[in-house]
């Protein structure tokens, strides 16, 4: 008896362990543990609540979080993994979850929620990102995929929900991560004429490329041409301040390197952040 006790501590002890594994920002994780990682966050936290946006084409739950101090106002929106291969751009969004719910009683965090809510979701695409691919399972690239102007596709459930869930909050500002370069692109990327918050724009991202070491601050046009992008659909059917962040030149960089590209993360999110903060709440 005494040895069956001993090896089930022994088990229990490596399965807690082997959870608490799981939840290290700088590893790769599966949509089930991120999943997992989201709930718990919620639970631990009464200024953090859960929801669930709605299924992806597979049937799994995409996930967010919203963080407040109890009044949804002005919310920004942070999301992650468009692209199913772009592994360091979820846990880009796993990073910034780690860094609010530790200092959410600081006065950097505090200060924040005090004028705006923010919506954290990691995994836009996790069949894309179960199956590492780019596009979403029904081979579609969501990010090509949104709703703007005279360009209306919706192949995907997934951009439908995150339109949904756009027009639902009317964001003031958002970034979108991704990866396979380091920069900070903006609307548009559909045309090379300037939006008419440029100069706006062109500060905020420079600010954000300088504080992350990138050299690439540029309007997604001259990036390269994309139609379809959720900076462009967010800024032109909402005038969200959006912003792409590329967070790594390769796409899932080895886990050796994740601390680097986080600590990278961070430091643009809080440049972002005291950006949006010296402007007037909408």
């Amino acid at each position: 008896m005494k040895f069956v006790l001993i090896a089930l501590l022994t088990a229990l002890t490596s399965s807690f362990a082997f959870a608490q594994e799981q939840f290290d920002v700088n590893r790769y994780h599966s949509v089930a543990q991120i999943n997992n990682y989201l709930e718990k966050v919620a639970e631990e936290h009464i200024q953090i609540e859960s929801r669930v946006l709605g299924q992806s084409e597979e049937g799994i739950d995409i996930k967010y979080l919203i963080v407040s101090d109890g009044q949804i106002k002005n919310p920004i929106f942070l999301n992650g993994t468009h692209h199913g291969d772009e592994k360091s751009s979820t846990n880009a969004i796993l990073a910034i979850i780690q860094y609010i719910k530790t200092n959410i009683e600081e006065e950097s965090i505090a200060n924040v929620l005090r004028q705006h809510s923010i919506v954290l979701l990691p995994l836009v695409n996790p069949d894309g990102y179960s199956a590492n691919t780019r596009e979403n399972a029904n081979g579609y690239d969501i990010n090509r995929d949104y709703s703007y102007l005279d360009h209306n596709p919706q192949n995907t459930g997934e951009a439908r929900l995150i339109m949904d869930l756009s027009h639902e909050f009317q964001f003031v500002a958002a970034m979108s991560y991704h990866s396979g370069m380091e920069g900070v692109l903006w609307p548009y990327g559909y045309t090379g004429e300037r939006p008419q918050d440029h100069l706006l724009f062109k500060n905020i991202g420079e600010s954000i490329a300088q504080a992350m070491g990138f050299t690439t601050a540029v309007q997604s046009y001259y990036d390269y041409k994309t139609i379809g992008e959720y900076i462009d659909f967010s800024y032109i059917e909402f005038g969200t301040i959006s912003l792409t962040v590329e967070v790594s030149e390769d796409k899932a960089p080895s886990e050796s390197e994740l601390r680097s590209v986080n600590a990278k993360v961070i430091k643009g999110l809080n440049t972002f952040l005291s950006n949006i903060l010296s402007r007037d709440p909408r």
